[in-house]
């Protein structure tokens, strides 16, 4: 599956995450411009050992394949989409996806409150 031209220039720079079909979570999300890049993770690839490749192999090797969503589309610039996806790999956590990386521009990323008073150089918010 692709987008054809006309699809990928109305979605512009977007955001896309990677679905399992069997549980439906996003388990990778990445960004892109004008281009397939979102399916591009789904040709196959020799001897990928990444955490995303063996978590398509194990949906392929029982019959599904994963889907593409595209998570948010329209995005003014190339830094917008950065932020974006940045901050959907915060919300989703890490932990619970096969991206390597929190994403760009990650030190104004998810932190606690406590880090958030301490990082703007204050020691109470009131």
């Amino acid at each position: 599956m692709s987008f054809k031209k006309e699809v990928q220039d109305a979605l512009g720079h977007y955001v896309y995450g990677l679905i399992d079909p069997f549980n439906e979570e996003v388990f990778y999300i990445g960004k892109a411009n004008r281009n397939n890049r979102a399916f591009d993770h789904l040709k196959s690839k020799a001897k990928a050992e990444s955490e995303k490749a063996l978590k398509i192999d194990e949906i392929r090797a029982k019959g599904k394949e994963p889907r593409v969503d595209v998570l948010r589309f329209g995005l003014e610039t190339e830094s917008v989409a950065l932020e974006v996806e940045a901050s959907l790999i915060d919300a989703f956590g890490l932990e619970k996806l096969t991206n390597s990386v929190r994403g760009h521009n990650i030190e104004r990323g998810r932190f606690t409150g406590d880090q958030a008073i301490r990082a703007c150089g204050k020691t109470s918010v009131y």
